[in-house]
């Protein structure tokens, strides 16, 4: 149902529909959770996207929706010029199951990478 209602458009319903299938399905929580931060990305609400990501990715670091998710929210971010505080993280193109997506690393670690490797690219 939440995904029918994330599909016709209804994305209100559809976040509500997900917290109620997440309260009650503990074993599909993580594509759940990816879920919601996609509708949370077309409400324009990008903090509880990155959470819902950040969640997603908590209980299966596997999940390459959740990762993708997240490189789609930065995307949406960015073009929307909105300026949300995501703390000294920066997103890092890779593949995960053949999908562009994001990994979120704190910057000093990107600093490092930069000085091992003689890269200017982050």
């Amino acid at each position: 149902m939440a995904r029918g209602a994330y599909f016709n458009d209804d994305l209100d319903v559809a976040v509500d529909l997900f917290n109620e299938a997440i309260a009650f399905n503990i074993r599909e929580c993580a594509d759940l959770y990816a879920d919601r931060a996609h509708s949370r990305i077309q409400l324009g609400d990008f903090v509880g996207a990155i959470s819902n990501a950040h969640e997603a990715i908590a209980l299966d670091p596997s999940n390459a929706k959740a990762y993708f998710r997240k490189c789609l929210d930065k995307e949406h971010i960015e073009r929307a010029g909105k300026r949300q505080k995501l703390g000294d993280m920066v997103c890092v193109g890779t593949i995960i199951a053949g999908v562009k997506a994001c990994v979120y690393v704190r910057t000093p670690y990107i600093d490092t990478v930069r000085a091992s490797t003689g890269s200017s690219k982050g």
